[in-house]
This record gives structure tokens, C-alpha cells and sequence, in this order.
């Protein structure tokens, strides 16, 4: 038994390139999903407990803002101030419901209260 071994032509050799851009695509991995890890920052905790408090908080830190917002550059000053005068009269309101319901506060909130209310009270009496 004699095998005859074919040459192959010439033109079987050569490879266009659309075949062997399909090969070597044919020849590639899937892609895997990558597994990608989330890392969140917890948020401290609000310090207020009660909805009064939590107000006041929340006034509180509107009217940092608006002092930030007022200390820069803006040019917008006496809208500004405006805005900040109706979060003091808030602000004033939302104390008296704490009062009046004798609420507890925490020392913390108590604190930035006075702060707070000490600076109203010399802009009152000025």
C-alpha cells in the first residue's frame, strides 16, 4: 500500500486575511464577567432622635450654608441674607416646640444650639 503524498497548491496556503481574522476570533476566550467590589462609606449617623430635633438639626446646617454662601464672593449677599434671617426665625420657632414639649436633646445638638442661639441673640440686641 503506497501513499502518495499530495503537495498542496499554493493558493490553498495562502490565507486572506478575512479568513484568518475569523480563525484567530473563532480561536479567542469568551470573555469572563468581571467581578467587581463596591466599597461604600457609612455615613455617620444623624444625632438628632425625634422629628423637632431633627429640624433644628437640619436648620442648623442650612443656615451654615448660607453663611458659607454669604462669606464668599457671590455677589448675591442680601438675598442671602434674607434667607438666612427666615432660617433664624425657624429656627427660633423649632426651639420653642422643644421647649414647650420638654424634649431631650442631646448634648451635642445642645450645644450647637447655644452656640447658635448666643449668635442670634447679639445680632437682637444690637
Amino acid at each position: 500500500m503506497d501513499f502518495e503524498i499530495k503537495k498542496p497548491k499554493k493558493e490553498d496556503l495562502v490565507e486572506t486575511v478575512r479568513e484568518r481574522l475569523e480563525r484567530l476570533k473563532s480561536e479567542e476566550e469568551k470573555p469572563k464577567p468581571k467581578h467587581i467590589r463596591f466599597d461604600f462609606e457609612i455615613k455617620k449617623e444623624s444625632i438628632a432622635t425625634n422629628i423637632p430635633e431633627h429640624n433644628i438639626e437640619i436648620i442648623l446646617d442650612r443656615m451654615e450654608k448660607l453663611e458659607r454662601k454669604m462669606n464668599s464672593d457671590s455677589g448675591n449677599y442680601l438675598g442671602f441674607f434674607y434667607d438666612l434671617k427666615a432660617m433664624e426665625e425657624k429656627f427660633l420657632n423649632e426651639l420653642d416646640k422643644i421647649k414647650r414639649n420638654n424634649l431631650q436633646i442631646s448634648e451635642e445638638l445642645l450645644k450647637k444650639i447655644q452656640r447658635r442661639k448666643t449668635l442670634i441673640d447679639k445680632k437682637l440686641n444690637q
